[in-house]
């Protein structure tokens, strides 16, 4: 495990115990690690986790820009899975800023790529598509919110996560 990936692993300890400050610190030595080892893949982690607090801190223009940097550097990378997964967490913060119209198409990349894995992650699929459910309905957009969490309905049972069936499963009430 090189530096910056135990750099990384720290951070995201201190994120779960809550430590925002620590884990910006670990996080920041990530970047500079994995710059330094010219590591693209593992810098990418790295901003994703710096994207990852400041949303937490709700610092959303800045969560916004590391996820951009994040989304440069693995668009030069194959590795569709982190694309997908960065794109939608660009859609989430947009959404969180009320940007649901800029949200639309980050949330329709994310999908089309999940759709093109061949086994993509159900939790990551589940909560990409609950993203896209969550704007559409912010846009009135009645039957694509529908038909999205119906979706995410099948890939949150799929992956096992009761409360998004159950949150799947009220909002496809709400809405038919």
């Amino acid at each position: 495990m090189t530096a910056a990936e135990k750099q990384i692993k720290e951070g995201y300890r201190c994120r779960r115990e809550h430590r925002f400050e620590d884990a910006m610190v670990a996080f920041n030595a990530a970047v500079s690690s994995a710059r330094a080892a010219a590591d693209r893949a593992v810098l990418a982690r790295a901003l994703v986790g710096l994207a990852r607090i400041e949303r937490d801190r709700k610092q959303l223009d800045e969560a916004y820009a590391h996820y951009a940097s994040a989304e440069k550097i693995v668009r030069t990378l194959d590795d569709a899975s982190s694309l997908a997964h960065i794109v939608r967490h660009l859609g989430d913060v947009l959404r969180e800023q009320g940007r649901f119209a800029d949200a639309a198409p980050r949330y329709a990349e994310s999908l089309a790529i999940y759709r093109s894995i061949a086994d993509p992650d159900d939790l990551d699929f589940a909560n990409a598509l609950r993203g896209a459910a969550l704007n559409a309905d912010a846009l009135h957009e009645r039957a694509t919110a529908l038909a999205r969490w119906r979706e995410a309905r099948d890939y949150y049972a799929a992956a096992e996560i009761p409360a998004g069936v159950e949150e799947s499963d009220r909002q496809v009430a709400r809405l038919s």
